[in-house]
């Protein structure tokens, strides 16, 4: 099976047009894993004609779910497979770092910053009342 050149062509064909999921970026990150095994399979089995580094790093790129896939293109021009690759590892450590924190932890994160407390801050509200009177600069136009 590995010396057979129609299964060497298919498992080619299956590496160039491989679907790395919906579109969530976790499922890309594994369906990348299972990729790469594939690609590994069939340099293996095919030490004169292994996938180049252009091949890879183009159906890396244009497998990555957006906005991962625009940050590849602006920033991945002319980089190498393993290049590209490092870049998804980071983006994916960076996007998991800034996950949005859940409501209410994200509200008392916030009151924590800005030194009010839940009760403090409807009373320290902004007061529009305050304005009243206010003219501003320049003539009136009585």
């Amino acid at each position: 099976d590995l010396a057979d050149p129609g299964a060497s062509a298919g498992r080619l064909g299956a590496i160039l047009r491989y679907n790395f999921g919906s579109g969530d970026l976790q499922e890309y990150l594994c369906k990348l894993s299972e990729w790469e095994v594939m690609v590994q399979r069939y340099d293996s089995a095919n030490p004169l004609e292994e996938v180049s580094d252009a091949v890879k790093r183009t159906v890396l790129m244009q497998g990555a779910p957006e906005p991962l896939r625009s940050h590849l293109e602006v920033s991945g021009g002319g980089m190498s497979y393993d290049a590209v690759r490092k870049a998804v590892e980071e983006y994916a450590s960076a996007k998991k770092e800034w996950q949005i924190l859940p409501l209410a932890e994200s509200a008392s994160v916030s009151a924590a910053i800005s030194g009010k407390t839940e009760s403090s801050s409807a009373a320290n509200d902004m007061e529009v009342s305050a304005l009243t009177g206010y003219k501003g600069k320049g003539k009136s136009k009585g």
